[in-house]
């Protein structure tokens, strides 16, 4: 059995694939926090069985300020 990194420097050798290079990008840069509290709000939520599933479904939610 032979690698697949030994077929790929073959594959490159006879021209059959191009090496890939590594791209250089640019750094994104961070948005300014926002001033208040309350501005940007992200929610995420998830579906759980509590109480060692005899229970209902219930959703757990999450709320993250960006300001604060």
């Amino acid at each position: 059995m032979v690698s697949k990194e030994t077929v790929r420097t073959v594959m490159i050798a006879e021209k059959i694939w191009e090496k890939k290079t590594k791209e250089s990008h640019k750094h994104r840069s961070r948005r300014p926090r926002k001033d208040f509290f309350g501005e940007m709000s992200q929610f995420d939520g998830s579906y759980h069985l509590r109480f060692e599933d005899r229970g209902e479904e219930y959703c757990l939610l999450l709320d993250i300020d960006d300001a604060t």
